[in-house]
């Protein structure tokens, strides 16, 4: 049993992402930094997919009546268990009666916390993702608590081992704050448009990035007839700044559309701050299949690894 003692900014359930019902007008939801989510549940030996604790800016501490293997991945949250300092990347143990700390994200928005057999949540729909604008499950609060699914598995003992997710940026040299975006074929954009800079608004959420700057001047400004829309999808709002959609986006939309920020690039968007700087470059439809083709072979090697790891621990 996990019992919250305090709930943290906005820490949420997460889990791959609710799909298949858009026909219908339910979102994905699911974490928003869907590579972090998939590293912390590899790092305790659950699908990638596995229910978490998605954690954002401000976490929770949490108390343990039960032992677990735990893993933290994505924004480093200065986790302190029992007053000890415990990093992401690596899996760790927590005995019963201990205490866990997060009190804040540094480098990034959102941290994910896994259990070794995940979470015990009720899905609907097919998933156990927390989405707050459709009411599907809520932000803990104080005093919740949470059931482990299953026994943990056998300690590792003292082997370490630490890991990051991959990325095909670092081949490429990107800049952190540089998107890549996949433009809409039907929108007239501005010739400047990868010399100009962003700062994502405090107003941001799951639901969507906003971005204060530089207003876009194109030629349908207006309110076009409402389209299908979907997380990554890039808006233009009536005051020509940029809408980021996240991952508890609406399923249609009527803003003009700019591109969709490539697969590659997606789980960015999930740790953005307020404040971040950001700007886009444009690449066309092989740059984004090669991109997506470089990070999940950089997941597979990683998969393998730790898959081999795991085998000589035990």
């Amino acid at each position: 049993m996990i019992e919250v003692a305090r709930p943290g900014l906005q820490t949420t359930v997460q889990d791959a992402g609710r799909f298949g019902h858009r026909a219908l007008g339910v979102g994905q939801a699911g974490a928003a930094d869907a590579g972090a989510l998939r590293l912390a549940n590899l790092l305790v030996g659950n699908p990638p997919g596995c229910a978490a604790l998605e954690i954002t800016l401000l976490g929770p501490t949490l108390r343990f009546t039960r032992g677990a293997l735990a893993a933290l991945a994505g924004a480093d949250p200065g986790a302190l268990l029992n007053g000890r300092r415990v990093k992401p990347g690596q899996p760790f143990d927590i005995k019963a009666g201990s205490t866990l700390q997060l009190p804040r994200c540094r480098h990034g928005a959102r941290c994910y916390l896994a259990f070794a057999g995940g979470l015990e949540v009720t899905e609907v729909l097919g998933s156990a993702s927390t989405d707050l604008g459709a009411g599907f499950g809520h932000a803990l609060q104080r005093g919740d608590r949470l059931r482990l699914r299953t026994p943990r598995p056998p300690r590792l003992g003292r082997v370490r081992w630490w890991a990051e997710p991959p990325e095909d940026r670092q081949r490429m040299g990107l800049p952190a704050e540089v998107l890549r975006i996949l433009p809409d074929a039907d929108a007239a954009l501005p010739a400047d448009l990868t010399a100009l800079e962003w700062q994502v608004d405090g107003r941001s959420s799951r639901k969507a990035l906003r971005l204060q700057g530089p207003a876009l001047a194109i030629e349908s400004a207006a309110e076009r007839v409402s389209a299908p829309v979907a997380p990554g999808d890039v808006q233009i709002l009536p005051d020509g700044e940029p809408l980021l959609l996240g991952v508890e986006a609406q399923t249609v939309g009527g803003y003009p559309l700019l591109g969709r920020v490539i697969r590659a690039d997606r789980d960015r968007l999930g740790q953005l701050r307020p404040g971040d700087s950001v700007r886009f470059l444009l690449v066309d439809r092989a740059a984004a299949d090669a991109a997506w083709r470089s990070l999940q072979a950089g997941w597979f090697r990683l998969e393998t690894a730790l898959a081999a790891r795991r085998a000589g621990a035990g």
